[in-house]
């Protein structure tokens, strides 16, 4: 028999895990109802979003009760162990983890039910297809996290510098972070940079590794491209701010830089909105889609709740995922993701409210490249990251770092492949 929810949220340490919706409640549940539990990571931001929904949908369905498990740290691993302790919940939060999961059979195949309820229609196709494996659907995603550029439109004017425009290049963005590095003091140190962050990998090509995880690719000149133009920003042109305060420093470090008037432009995610539109709200700024150095690109994933394969409730189950890719709950996370539902991100855009977030991002929906969902893909990906991060540290080359990327990632997908056969 397995261990109660409870217990398990004790032994897993949680810290990693706050019951927001009754678990540990058992005896005050009224009998004869149904109830579902449900996983999602831990985000500030989204929690009350969370509650309402919960709660509209309790009052619409008095049968059905809804704990809910927020789980922090390493939620991918956690939830694994929960399943493997045969006590998975009813649903899950999923994202970039999602094939994992898939591959293990621990996802409920909702094809069907999709194909009678729902207007797929409204979806890119591209969405839809980040919840499938081998021709079967296991979630209809609710938001899609991407990635802009924000522009100090303050520190613009002030150059005479025109804004940047959707559309642009390499060679526009190189001219304006050159124009927008000042020395404001004449005391030949740089006091405004262009540009904090970096440019996407996407917008050079480059791919860590193929679409069938059969093969690292990594090792190429795209790649290579990406990590030495990023590098010249930093060292040659002096335009970035990246490994100075951008880049990998904390949200609150990279904003401050740029509420202080010392950074003009800056690479942010979706998830950062609720944060900057509360910090930079006595400031002038907008926000534009990534520049085209060899091609358009912008990273991409997504949300959605799936059901669990070991539920013993799936049609109450399937209900409650319902409220998470309709109108109302999209509507309500529409702050910080791009609606799926694309009709509604259209009215969004419409209302034009400024900045037009809902505007650029649908602009940047074409060309966003998500990474292949492959079931080690985490695996694989830190390979990938340490390879980068020792070149912004200046430990290796970009050619020495993917050289040895390659090679990790390769034998780790040999070594997966023999597991698997």
């Amino acid at each position: 028999m397995g261990l109660s929810r409870t217990l398990w949220c004790c032994l897993l340490g949680w810290g990693a895990a706050t019951v927001l919706c009754g678990c540990g409640d058992a005896g005050a549940k009224q009998k004869g109802k149904v109830r579902l539990v449900m996983a999602t990571t831990v985000l500030r931001e989204i929690e009350p979003r969370y509650k309402e929904a919960i709660a509209r949908f309790e009052a619409t369905h008095p049968h059905i009760e809804i704990e809910w498990l927020t789980v922090a740290g390493n939620y991918y691993d956690k939830v694994l162990l929960m399943i493997a302790g045969r006590n998975a919940p009813d649903l899950m939060w999923m994202g970039q983890g999602f094939v994992e999961f898939a591959e293990r059979g621990a996802l409920l195949d909702i094809t069907d039910r999709v194909a009678k309820e729902v207007d797929t229609s409204k979806y890119p196709p591209l969405l839809l297809k980040w919840y499938r494996r081998n021709d079967r659907q296991y979630g209809v995603p609710f938001g899609i996290d991407t990635q802009f550029i924000i522009y100090n439109k303050q520190l613009f004017d002030e150059a005479g510098v025109p804004y940047p425009q959707d559309g642009w290049d390499y060679a526009d963005f190189l001219d304006k972070a050159r124009k927008l590095t000042k020395d404001r003091d004449g005391d030949r140190r740089i006091d405004q940079y262009g540009f904090s962050g970096e440019l996407d990998f996407t917008t050079f090509g480059a791919e860590i590794i193929s679409a069938d995880a059969k093969q690292a690719l990594c090792n190429n000149p795209a790649m290579i491209d990406y990590l030495q133009t990023n590098l010249d920003l930093i060292h040659k042109e002096k335009v970035s701010l990246q490994g100075k305060g951008g880049g990998d420093a904390t949200l609150d470090e990279s904003t401050s830089l740029f509420h202080q008037q010392r950074v003009a432009m800056m690479l942010m995610f979706t998830w950062d909105l609720p944060f900057i539109r509360q910090r930079f709200a006595d400031m002038k700024w907008d926000l534009v889609t990534n520049p085209k150095v060899r091609q358009n690109g912008h990273w991409a994933s997504s949300q959605a709740i799936v059901i669990s394969s070991a539920t013993k409730h799936p049609d109450e189950a399937w209900e409650f995922a319902k409220t998470f890719f309709g109108e109302e709950f999209q509507r309500s996370m529409s702050d910080l993701l791009l609606p799926t539902d694309q009709a509604l991100a259209a009215r969004l855009a419409a209302e034009n409210r400024s900045p037009n977030v809902h505007a650029v991002l649908m602009r940047a929906t074409p060309s966003m490249r998500s990474l292949p969902r492959v079931p080690n893909m985490t695996e694989l990906l830190a390979f990938w990251y340490d390879a980068r991060d020792s070149v912004r540290a200046g430990r290796a080359t970009p050619k020495e770092a993917m050289v040895r990327a390659e090679k990790q990632i390769n034998r780790a997908i040999q070594k997966h492949a023999r597991r698997e056969s």
